[in-house]
């Protein structure tokens, strides 16, 4: 007798009756099994088409994709690029001697090579380095004359006096140059698109392999830093680790599925299970143009993990049925109509929990919660339509439904705690108690920030080059203040006045008292080197004739059109800083504002703070916000529906346990490590209560 043809287990009138959901889904299970070949060959084109969508995919690690919705400071700065160029569009390339100084001949003479050979690549559009910086080398009749630096090496006999006044100059040090001379930068700027990964990791490596003509010669090596660095190895690091670990996680599952159902089978099905729906949200994602970023590269894990834990629930009551003697088809109804609405409910109520983002002010966030919620559908559909497919073809034996050893060894041990905690419960609640205390004290430490350059390790070459910039140069972080000249367009602009450059001078001198800042340099800075130069004194003239005088003298230099516009009617101030972190970033510039206010009171200019660092942090650490305060409204959302599912409000309260209390459990482990919450901590809170919520 063919397996179909096999009694149907009696129905036992103790078992509530279907209702009108697990009618539909057995209706639908038997019209499934009937045509599994066309239903299994329409879902195999569609996978084939997710694939191939999912292969237009481009990572995306932009700091601009962490900008806020409706945020006035990134409309700013998105002028300010238009006008000045891209701020962010350079790299830092370290030079470190084995042992000594830079500062000898035979060494500036290498690197103005190396800064040569940089300018002339393809890639690049402009270089500065210490060897290129003009410097005053003489002055007759009130006109200076000035030269790079590498053409006006002096003899060995002038070479300290010459050392003692290049390390002095403001120009140099600390962007270009240590003040000990153990350290310099060279700046490699690009033309290419700073939004795009994969220009930014072709650039990088371009650099590297053109540095590697270059290392040791002269006792100098070159390391590339700044924040495209931390892009490209973060990029790099970040694909390794998905590979690395997701195949350890691979590994793992198909030990314990294994160790499970004992059988090829068992193992095939829930990973086919937890693969198909990740294929079709980044296939879905390719469809709309989206790309893959440093929050919605959490679908690799989140999918997978919730998919292949319904598959395997499904598995298991599948086999169940066929051990109390039901045929393979009827066995896998049953366990559609058992697990189907269970597992409907799980994905629902995670499904609302990743749809609760939208109330986030992110779009970086609504995009992962609504493509979240899509896995979970898709996962869903895997569930209902897969595996009973797949299921339908298997031929085990029925010697294979015995319940294994190590699943007999896990049963035993979990009906122990159960009867212990039963017959212990005021001991269990009230170390759960004391442990839920201890957790909240020790979360309130957890602190939400975030460096730019903390994506990589500490010991990273990278990471390890940011530090000595940070410390000894320039700083890798840039912040800039925006001036123009509010006057008629038909008058002179009031950015020459000299109360306006004689302000600004003031403002950039009380930089320097600030232990974040490195250095700062605008207009105001030329025309007061260029009067010590001409003048012999360091100071701003105090008439317009003056200033304008000075500005001939520097006119067609690269350097002063870099702060100062053709027309006079717009210039800036660079500002160098270290990575002192999101919070401390956004405090520094705040505090800022009502000094720039205070400077400029009164006069026809309008002064801007604006830099793609600040808006950036502001936006990583508004995703950061906006992911705990969502995943509170997640869990309220879930505990809500649960009580209205089980018309209880014990159970919804009972339910909030085991999902609240390892995630504070997790909080707390950030306080006691002294972590930083920061996005991809936030979001493992948000996987786990996804995953915790389904138990």
């Amino acid at each position: 007798m063919d397996e179909k043809d096999e009694p149907v287990r009696k129905t036992d009138p103790h078992v509530l009756p279907e209702n009108p959901f697990e009618q539909g889904v057995t209706a639908l299970t038997r019209h499934l099994l009937s045509y599994r070949i066309p239903v299994a060959l329409a879902l195999l084109v569609l996978s084939l088409l997710a694939g191939w969508s999912a292969t237009s995919l481009q990572p995306n690690f932009s700091l601009r994709s962490f900008f806020g919705q409706g945020d006035p400071d990134q409309d700013i700065l998105a002028e300010y690029r238009e006008f000045w160029g891209s701020d962010d569009a350079f790299v830092l390339l370290l030079v470190q001697p084995d042992s000594g100084t830079i500062l000898t001949r035979e060494r500036l003479v290498q690197l103005e090579t190396v800064r040569q050979h940089m300018e002339s690549l393809d890639v690049v559009q402009s270089s500065r380095g210490p060897t290129g910086i003009p410097l005053i080398v003489s002055q007759e009749e009130g006109v200076l004359e000035t030269a790079p630096m590498i053409d006006g090496l002096p003899e060995e006999v002038q070479w300290g006096a010459w050392v003692d006044h290049v390390t002095r100059n403001p120009f140099l040090v600390p962007a270009l140059l240590s003040s000990n001379g153990a350290a310099a930068a060279l700046i490699v700027e690009f033309g290419g698109d700073t939004d795009n990964a994969t220009e930014i990791v072709s650039l990088v490596n371009r650099l590297r392999d053109e540095l590697m003509d270059f290392q040791g010669k002269q006792g100098l090596s070159y390391t590339a830093a700044g924040v495209p660095a931390v892009r490209r190895d973060f990029f790099h690091s970040f694909f390794g680790d998905i590979q690395f670990f997701g195949s350890i996680a691979l590994v793992l599952a198909i030990v314990f599925l294994l160790l499970i159902f004992r059988s090829i089978s068992g193992v095939i099905i829930p990973l086919l299970a937890a693969g198909v729906p990740v294929l079709f949200v980044f296939g879905l994602m390719g469809l709309n143009g989206e790309s893959i970023n440093i929050l919605n590269q959490a679908y690799f894990t989140l999918l997978p993990a919730i998919a292949i834990a319904d598959a395997i629930h499904v598995l298991s009551r599948y086999r169940e049925e066929r051990g109390r003697g039901l045929s393979r088809d009827e066995a896998i109804v049953e366990a559609i109509r058992h697990m189907g609405w269970t597992c409907l409910l799980t994905t629902f109520t995670t499904g609302v929990g990743f749809l609760s983002l939208q109330v986030a002010s992110m779009p970086i966030l609504h995009q992962f919660g609504w493509y979240a919620a899509a896995g979970m559908l898709f996962a869903y559909i895997a569930v209902l339509l897969i595996v009973p497919i797949a299921l339908s073809w298997t031929r085990e034996e029925t010697g294979t439904f015995v319940a294994s050893a190590f699943e007999a060894k896990g049963e035993t041990a979990i009906r122990f705690l159960a009867q212990f905690s039963i017959r212990n419960p005021w001991p269990i609640l009230v170390v759960t108690g004391l442990f839920t205390g201890v957790c909240i004290l020790v979360g309130l430490n957890v602190n939400l920030d975030n460096r730019l350059t903390s994506l990589l390790k500490e010991t990273h070459p990278t990471a390890l080059a940011n530090e000595v910039i940070d410390a000894e140069l320039g700083g890798v972080l840039t912040l800039e203040l925006d001036l123009q000249s509010t006057r008629p367009t038909d008058q002179p602009s009031a950015l020459l006045d000299p109360d306006v450059v004689q302000a600004l001078d003031r403002f950039e001198r009380s930089l320097e008292g600030e232990k974040a800042f490195k250095m700062a340099t605008s207009y105001a800075t030329y025309i007061r080197m260029a009067a010590k130069g001409l003048l012999g004194e360091e100071q701003i003239p105090d008439t317009r004739e003056g200033i304008e005088q000075l500005l001939l003298l520097l006119e067609g230099s690269d350097t002063i059109e870099n702060v100062l516009s053709m027309d006079r009617k717009r210039g800036r101030l660079l500002i160098r800083l270290r990575d002192v972190g999101g919070n401390a970033f956004s405090d520094i510039v705040e505090g800022l504002r009502p000094a720039v206010e205070k400077t400029f009171a009164g006069m026809p200019v309008q002064a801007t703070l604006t830099g793609t660092p600040y808006v950036a942090y502001r936006g990583i650490n508004r995703i950061t916000t906006d992911l705990r305060d969502s995943l509170s409204l997640a869990f309220l959302v879930i505990a809500i529906l649960i009580g209205l599912l089980f018309r209880q409000v014990r159970i919804a309260l009972i339910c909030l346990v085991p999902n609240a209390l390892p995630l504070l459990a997790g909080y707390a482990l950030l306080g006691w490590l002294g972590w930083y919450l920061q996005p991809s901590s936030a979001l493992v809170f948000t996987v786990a209560l996804g995953i915790a919520v389904d138990d």
